[in-house]
This record gives structure tokens, sequence and C-alpha cells, in this order.
């Protein structure tokens, strides 16, 4: 499979390109939307503020669709979510209002 890279320049793996996160910005709930290729494998999902400090990570298998997280006792700002599979990872910037 050939890497994607993001416009951030991290190089990542097709397979988690689907991976997404909406709405964006978030003010209560945010939803994130599984790829179908990795639906069956072990991954895990990080939530971190914008100083790298980490506020969610959670390892899940055989997981389809979309999860949905509450994140309104999160503050105002700009966080990063990300899912690794495989010791491939993608990392989407998620902006809570």
């Amino acid at each position: 499979i050939a890497p994607y890279i993001l416009p951030n320049g991290i190089v990542s793996n097709n397979v988690l390109k689907d991976f997404d996160a909406y709405p964006n910005p978030v003010t209560e709930k945010l939803n994130i939307r599984i790829p179908d290729a990795i639906a069956d494998k072990k991954f895990s999902i990080q939530l971190s503020d914008i100083t790298g400090r980490i506020l969610l990570q959670k390892e899940f298998e055989n997981q389809t669709s979309t999860l949905q997280y509450n994140v309104s006792n999160l503050n105002s700002g700009i966080y990063f979510l990300s899912i690794s599979c495989d010791g491939n990872e993608i990392v989407r910037k998620v902006v809570k209002q």
C-alpha cells in the first residue's frame, strides 16, 4: 500500500486515510469514523492537547462504524486525535469551541 502524506507532513498508510473526526469544530459530541479497512484489526485512538498531554487513550478490536465521545468538558482550543494500527498512524487536528 502506497504511503499517504498528510498536509502536516506525517506519512501514513492509505489504510488509515478514511479516519475522520466530525463535526470540526466541535462543541459537545465528537464522532470518530473508523476506516472499514481496520474494522477487524486491533487499533488505538489517542486525544492529546497542544502541549502533547494525553487526555484519552483507548484500544479497540473488531470495532466498526463510528465512535462518539463527549468533549464538552474540554477547554476551548486545539487538540490532536490520532489513530494507530499495525505501526501506522494518522493524526487529525480537532478544534473545540
